[in-house]
């Protein structure tokens, strides 16, 4: 324990005991030791991911059709939208912010993807999914928020807007989430 306190009250100051509950989110320190980590990890990805990387594309009959769900909470507690007052809002750094409604997305060029999905939890599964590629979005909205810039490029990363050749359902996150 005295090795981990030298190094928490060099990293994180003299206020060791905010460790145990405490925000320490707005501590330069912290901030420090997060951006340390976030530029490993960028290095980390850019060395094992590159738009020539594809993930396999595998048959379609080693997709699942019911794919896990995977959210806090269950499948009957996940919250349900109304498709006509759907909008998606932009924000951050791009030109377009209209809102999108749902069959405008929907209405984007669309492909599909059987692949393996796997989770940091610990378990993978196979699932066709379909939907827009997130570069096709791009150029059609200039959307990069949500997503680190080298990845949104790569030519499977895509808006999913289908599961197994349906809409995708509520328990996945209708009206999209991301592949």
């Amino acid at each position: 324990m005295r090795c981990w306190a030298n190094v928490a009250e060099g990293c994180f100051g003299d206020n060791f005991a905010s460790l145990t509950g405490g925000d320490l989110s707005d501590h330069a320190g912290v901030q420090r030791v997060l951006a340390s980590f976030s530029r490993w990890n960028d290095k980390v990805q850019a060395a094992i991911f590159g738009a020539n990387r594809l993930a396999a594309n595998l048959p379609e009959s080693k997709a699942m059709q019911d794919f896990r769900h995977n959210a806090r909470c269950g499948p009957d507690k996940v919250p349900r939208l109304n498709p006509a007052d759907y909008r998606l809002q932009l924000a951050g750094w791009i030109g377009n912010k209209r809102p999108w409604t749902i069959d405008e997305l929907y209405a984007l060029p669309q492909v599909s993807q059987v692949t393996r999905h796997v989770c940091v939890e610990g378990w993978s599964m196979i699932a066709k999914g379909g939907g827009t590629p997130l570069r096709s979005f791009e150029c059609a909205g200039g959307y990069d928020e949500g997503i680190d810039m080298p990845t949104s490029p790569h030519p499977q990363t895509a808006m999913k807007l289908r599961l197994s050749d349906e809409t995708l359902p509520t328990k996945h996150g209708y009206p999209f989430s991301g592949i």
